[in-house]
């Protein structure tokens, strides 16, 4: 879902074509949440948000 939304922006928004992917990820996601899927479940999109609290202690280390 976050790779499909990453490439949507990429195709739509010319800015974002200069930005290096880890950027890109971090502008779209952040800790209290999102991007938000009309497609997934109540339970889909909560577990969509795990990994991406998990993604984000990944690129962002304290």
């Amino acid at each position: 879902m976050l790779g499909g939304h990453l490439i949507e922006v990429r195709h739509d928004d010319p800015d974002s074509v200069a930005k290096d992917a880890r950027t890109l990820v971090l502008d779209l996601i952040h800790e209290f949440g999102g991007p938000l899927s009309g497609h997934l479940s109540e339970h889909g999109q909560n577990a969509f948000d795990a990994t991406r609290k998990q993604l984000i202690r990944f690129l962002r280390p304290s």
